[in-house]
């Protein structure tokens, strides 16, 4: 087993944002099997999704953009720990910077959840 580090420094991670891209639309032959591949800002492969089991299909883009949300989604949790610490700022502008920092990446899951498998089913039609 790898053993991570204790620390993911953003300098760690690929660059950033983080995409998805179809990588297969017809999985071994079947229509309805598609993987997706999330890749950097510089198009090197971080993952691919839904490449292994059919059962994951019809959610396979979903996860793959969730996954494609997660450098961002660390980037604005450190940057609201900062603010939640920062006691030169009063507690109502930390409460509000926060928000605005985590509103935008939660709305964008919010979505994926609710109308990625939708909004792939009517594409197929």
């Amino acid at each position: 087993m790898t053993k991570l580090p204790e620390t993911l420094t953003l300098e760690a991670l690929s660059a950033t944002p983080w995409h998805v891209e179809n990588h297969n639309p017809y999985v071994r032959g079947w229509q309805d099997w598609q993987s997706f591949t999330v890749r950097d800002a510089h198009n090197h492969c971080l993952a691919i999704v839904g490449d292994v089991d059919r059962a994951t299909a019809p959610f396979n883009f979903q996860n793959a953009s969730i996954m494609a949300e997660a450098a961002a989604l660390l980037i604005a949790l450190r940057r609201c720990k900062e603010i939640a610490e920062d006691g030169s700022r009063p507690y109502s502008a930390r409460n509000e910077l926060i928000r605005d920092h985590v509103t935008p990446i939660l709305c964008r899951m919010e979505l994926l959840l609710k109308y990625c498998p939708q909004t792939r089913q009517e594409e197929k039609r």
